[in-house]
């Protein structure tokens, strides 16, 4: 699973009004950093009181063992997985992460062993080299969102 996304999807779908947006952003109790925050998916530093800093995420974010192609024994039952956020517009870049899953006997467990940009807005180049990644790992899925962004991708 792939999350991502903004106020605008809830909107679209009418689960939330522009009203309620509207509201939100003129308030005087509420700010643009939280709204950023918490309505359009943007990292602004950790707020006041979090129980986890900046640098603690930052430590926890980084790849240890980064696997840069499928390193999979002969005998091994694991498979990669990638996901993909894709940029929309502007100086935007598509955020992969590849995910190495081992199938239990009830349940599956992920290790992310690359997380990577594509510092690209242009789909030929990005669906280009996801497709290089996907050979590369001989990945069983490539996770987008296909309804939004990604759509254009799909086509």
């Amino acid at each position: 699973m792939v999350l991502s996304g903004d106020y605008r999807l809830p909107l679209y779908h009418g689960l939330i009004t522009q009203q309620t947006i509207d509201e939100t952003i003129n308030s005087a109790s509420y700010s643009i950093d939280s709204f950023n925050r918490e309505y359009r998916s943007r990292w602004s530093d950790s707020p006041l009181g979090a129980v986890f800093g900046t640098n603690t995420i930052s430590k926890l974010r980084k790849v240890k063992r980064v696997e840069l192609k499928d390193k999979r024994s002969e005998k091994s039952e694991d498979f990669y997985v990638i996901c993909a956020d894709m940029a929309k517009d502007g100086e935007a870049a598509t955020s992969v992460v590849v995910a190495r899953v081992t199938p239990q006997k009830y349940f599956f467990t992920y290790k992310a062993i690359n997380m990577l940009n594509i510092a690209s807005t242009d789909y030929h180049v990005v669906a280009n080299r996801l497709k290089e990644l996907v050979l590369d790992y001989d990945a069983r899925m490539l996770i987008y969102d296909a309804n939004g962004i990604g759509a254009a991708l799909r086509d």
